[in-house]
């Protein structure tokens, strides 16, 4: 196997919305998943990110 190597690279940027969860919760069929999606469509959350 080959050994691992530390390769550094120039910072990025990454924007966008979050939340918490857990697997657990996701399965119960109340997640925070589908909430997520909701508020990112129903905010046009992509149009609002400049260069993208």
């Amino acid at each position: 196997m080959n050994q691992p190597r530390i390769v550094e690279k120039p910072e990025i940027k990454v924007i966008g919305i979050a939340a918490r969860t857990t697997n657990e919760h996701e399965s119960k069929g109340d997640g925070e998943i589908p909430k997520l999606w909701n508020t990112y469509y129903g905010q046009q959350t992509a149009e609002r990110i400049p260069n993208s």
